[in-house]
């Protein structure tokens, strides 16, 4: 539950499910926890899933090629961890949309150096920071293309974007962030 992004999807599912009233939800988790497991364990393999396309988009975009792009969702729909998991309701699988995500502003950051890369990137990292903090490492992903790019753009007014952007994400994620300082 801490950070609690994933936890928010999971509140938006289960109130699909069994509406928003309190005791209806403790009621039918009572009765019945499997399905709530069932729902949890459910959106933690889509999103997981969804990061293996999101992941060959990237690879395809940062080395122009989409045999590249393909090889990388293959590796990462094999990979032991992000497939172990992605069938456990817990925050670890759900991060890899968001991050792969922010992975394909990146190496648009480094291909083209357009602010809606910068942009991109920053949103995703930021929602993939409140879903996972260990996320955040990827901030020097951003910070290393923008620098790393052979093309001429404004590189500081950008990455300022991205990280405004990053911590708007943050923030639109993980809201108690800033409202519940304290226990934050």
């Amino acid at each position: 539950i801490n950070p609690p992004a994933f936890t928010y999807l999971l509140h938006a599912l289960f109130a699909l499910r069994w509406g928003t009233d309190p005791a209806a939800v403790g009621g039918a988790f009572a009765a019945d926890p499997g399905e709530a497991f069932t729902i949890a364990r459910s959106a933690s393999a889509l999103l997981g899933a969804l990061a293996v396309p999101l992941t060959a988009i990237a690879g395809a975009r940062l080395f122009g090629d989409r045999r590249v792009g393909l090889l990388a969702g293959a590796l990462l729909a094999v990979a032991f961890l992000p497939v172990h998991y992605s069938h456990f309701a817990l925050n670890d699988a759900p991060t890899l949309a968001p991050l792969a995500l922010c992975l394909v502003g990146v190496a648009g950051i480094y291909r083209t150096g357009r602010l809606r890369e910068y942009a991109l990137a920053g949103a995703a990292l930021g929602v993939a920071i409140a879903t996972k903090y260990t996320a955040g490492i990827v901030l020097v992903t951003v910070v290393a293309a923008a620098f790393a790019s052979p093309v001429a753009h404004a590189r500081v007014r950008n990455l300022a974007v991205a990280v405004a952007l990053m911590c708007a994400g943050f923030a639109a994620a993980n809201p108690y962030a800033l409202l519940d300082r304290d226990t934050f």
